[in-house]
């Protein structure tokens, strides 16, 4: 999916920290990788397995940075991103901004990766009922998320 796409659905679409801090409500929240994971993963499975999206750069990087984030992985976790690469290949634009829906191994790798300060990605989350509120977790230092909310 794209970014215009995703801004289409009823999520919180943030084109940077300072756009996000200036129009909606903004907290910080400090979790280690598996806390993190587990929440990502209870708001997903909340969610019914759909309704979680996530934003990474990790193909816009340079071919050596791409090499210094997968040191972090295990194998099972690069084969992943391998895959993940190949659908952003086949994609009808490559170059243009690319988000994935969430599975558990994705926000397995991305909350592990945000721990290690290796790569920050940002997490999209429709409301989980018609009267709910989307939010938006935005990966930061120090074991972080910066959260927007409406």
């Amino acid at each position: 999916m794209t970014a215009e796409e995703l801004k289409k659905r009823p999520v919180i679409y943030v084109e940077n920290v300072v756009h996000g801090m200036q129009r909606y409500k903004s907290t910080i929240v400090s979790m280690a990788g598996a806390e993190a994971c587990e929440y990502f993963l209870s708001q997903w499975l909340l969610r019914g397995r759909n309704g979680v999206w996530v934003d990474f750069y990790l193909f816009r990087l340079r071919p050596g940075e791409v090499k210094r984030v997968l040191t972090f992985l295990n194998p099972q976790e690069q084969a992943y991103l391998r895959e993940a690469e190949k659908q952003v290949r086949m994609a009808p634009a490559p170059e243009r901004e690319i988000i994935f829906e969430a599975d558990e191994s994705l926000l397995s790798i991305i909350t592990k990766l945000n721990e290690k300060e290796a790569l920050f990605s940002t997490i999209y989350m429709e409301p989980t009922s018609p009267n709910g509120k989307a939010c938006t977790w935005w990966g930061n230092y120090g074991k972080q998320y910066v959260v927007f909310e409406e």
